[in-house]
């Protein structure tokens, strides 16, 4: 896929945390009320990724099933917190993909996360600070305008 339709999409979609409690989150804006839930947590940081279509290639919904339930069993085994969430492209093109929002994940180990699934990018934050798309091994993807 192009990268900047890549982006563009990307920078387009809704990240829906299903909790409770429940965020819509976007990038490159902030979000008051995530932050005072991360506050109250005892945490900073956040990381926002999916297990589904790795490379952003559409894989049929068993396979993004099977994935889905691979990514929950790794974030049990590591011990990391996470809740619910959903992907929701403004691109009726493109599926809703299950997500998790993970709350406290240091970005190391949030980019590492998404290695393993072969993910393009991720959604990472820290308190008082805007949302960020982070590629992952992408280095020749576009940055953010």
């Amino acid at each position: 896929m192009d990268p900047t339709v890549l982006l563009n999409a990307y920078l387009k979609t809704e990240y829906r945390v299903d909790g409770p409690p429940s965020f819509s989150i976007r990038v490159g804006r902030n979000h008051t009320d995530l932050d005072a839930y991360l506050l109250a947590a005892g945490v900073s940081s956040w990381a926002f990724i999916t297990a589904e279509n790795p490379g952003s290639q559409l894989l049929s919904d068993e396979q993004n099933r099977v994935r889905t339930l691979r990514f929950i069993k790794s974030l049990q085994i590591s011990g990391l917190r996470y809740l619910p969430g959903r992907g929701i492209p403004d691109d009726q093109n493109w599926k809703t993909e299950n997500s998790f929002f993970i709350p406290g994940i240091a970005r190391q180990i949030a980019i590492d996360l998404a290695k393993e699934f072969d993910q393009n990018a991720i959604v990472w934050g820290i308190v008082d600070s805007t949302a960020e798309l982070l590629w992952i091994d992408q280095p020749s993807f576009p940055t953010l305008p």
